[in-house]
């Protein structure tokens, strides 16, 4: 997303000369009279792994529905593979799969025969469908639930089969709302596999979640609440933006104030979050140039270096920052 106010994180994403996938431009939406969105901007190129990401209400699952059509903007534009989204021809409608969070799917067919179902819709071949629906089974671990009619599923298992079916014709753009939610942590790592090996055919994966730390697992991400983008970026530029730079952690045992204050007055060196005797967190411009001179610095003013280690605070706690900072 791009966003016209400071928020935004300038960074490189995976094919950025290729032309968008999705484009928002400008774009308002509007409900009596009120903005939920205002001045949305969005560029999403192929072989993304493109993630929403913030609290439930936040405005998520607003903006999908804005991307593929289903709400009309009040102003600006939504465009899909360059066109109105709309008003998007069938054959670029068909390059899509979309998931929604409510389940969509037949309840009175089984599994199988819903997978079949979609496939027909999407004029696959019989061969190609046999095999795209044996694959799918397997890896949405439904394969012994092949006959079981969709209503007698739970609620993790018909979020499975619901992106199944959005798999099955292997589109060049797949949109998920929620994708992990309700899934158990070894299938939300087979999805994940799934989603880097789409993108890593040049395809685009975008979808939502509550789950702040899977921003971890993107190639880039838009922060959402509240009803607008907080910040956007790859996972390594928002967290150099929710601490002003990389997190170093110096532990040596004779370190004092003096020596903090002097390592604090390095040129890389942005600034001390926190120190304690015999320990320092120091916010640098770039970890893997500065270190080395900290602990050459460190070692000539007489602290032996115990350890150093680059922090990776986690997304929560990287979210909980940027969104006291600009909401």
């Amino acid at each position: 997303m791009t966003l016209s106010t400071p928020d935004r994180v300038q960074s490189s994403t995976p094919d950025q000369t290729a032309a968008p996938v999705i484009e928002l431009r400008d774009l308002r939406l509007s409900y009596a009279g009120h903005d939920v969105f205002s001045g949305l901007n969005l560029n999403v190129t192929p072989g993304q792994v493109y993630g929403l990401i913030g609290p439930s209400g936040g405005g998520k699952t607003t903006i999908l529905r804005a991307v593929l059509g289903l709400l009309r903007p009040t102003d600006g534009e939504a465009l899909l593979f360059g066109q109105p989204s709309a008003a998007l021809p069938r054959a670029h409608r068909a390059r899509v799969g979309y998931v929604p969070q409510s389940f969509t799917l037949y309840p009175n067919l089984t599994v199988g025969e819903n997978l079949d179902f979609v496939a027909g819709l999407y004029g696959i071949g019989w061969i190609r469908r046999r095999r795209r629906i044996r694959d799918l089974l397997g890896l949405m671990d439904l394969a012994e639930h092949h006959r079981k009619l969709a209503r007698n599923l739970s609620g993790g298992m018909q979020r499975r089969l619901q992106l199944a079916a959005a798999l099955l014709h292997e589109p060049a753009l797949l949109v998920v709302d929620e994708p992990t939610a309700g899934i158990d942590p070894i299938l939300r790592a087979r999805f994940w596999d799934e989603f880097r090996a789409i993108a890593a055919e040049g395809r685009t994966v975008v979808f939502t979640t509550q789950y702040v730390n899977e921003a971890e697992l993107c190639d880039y991400v838009a922060l959402v609440a509240d009803g607008r983008v907080v910040a956007e970026g790859t996972p390594t530029a928002l967290r150099r933006l929710a601490y002003g730079g990389d997190v170093v952690d110096i532990s040596a045992p004779d370190l004092d104030w003096a020596a903090v204050q002097r390592l604090a007055s390095l040129p890389l060196v942005s600034t001390v979050e926190q120190a304690s005797p015999g320990w320092v967190r120091l916010i640098v411009e770039d970890s893997a140039r500065a270190t080395p001179g900290l602990i050459r610095e460190t070692e000539e003013m007489g602290c032996h270096v115990e350890r150093v280690a680059t922090s990776e605070s986690s997304f929560d706690e990287v979210f909980t920052r940027l969104v006291k900072r600009y909401a």
